[in-house]
C-alpha cells in the first residue's frame, strides 16, 4: 500500500516542477498573482499529504522523527503568525 502513496507524492513532486517552469514562461496574473500559484500550492500540500500517509507504514523511530519535525514547523509557523508577519510559506512564494 505504501507504494500508491510514494507514486502519488512523486507524480505530485513531478507536476511541481513542471508548474514551476510555466511558472517562469507564463507571465500572466490575477490580481497580481501569478495564474501558476494555486496550482503550485495545490501540488505541494497533495504531495505532503500523500508522504503524510505513507509514514503510517513506517518504522517507530521515523514515525517520532517525523512527528517532531511537522511540530516544529506548525509551531514555528504559529509563531510568525502570531507576530504579524506573512508565513514563510506566503513570502517564499510571493
Amino acid at each position: 500500500m505504501q507504494w500508491i502513496f510514494a507514486a502519488i507524492s512523486f507524480a505530485k513532486v513531478l507536476a511541481f516542477v513542471l508548474t514551476i517552469l510555466l511558472w517562469a514562461v507564463d507571465a500572466r496574473a490575477i490580481e497580481g498573482g501569478s495564474v501558476w500559484a494555486k496550482p503550485l500550492k495545490f501540488e505541494l500540500s497533495l504531495a505532503i499529504h500523500a508522504i503524510t500517509l505513507r509514514t503510517a507504514f513506517m518504522g517507530r523511530n521515523f514515525k517520532f522523527g517525523f512527528k517532531a519535525l511537522w511540530t516544529f514547523w506548525a509551531l514555528t509557523e504559529l509563531s510568525i503568525a502570531l507576530s504579524g508577519r506573512p508565513a514563510l510559506f506566503l513570502r517564499l512564494w510571493a
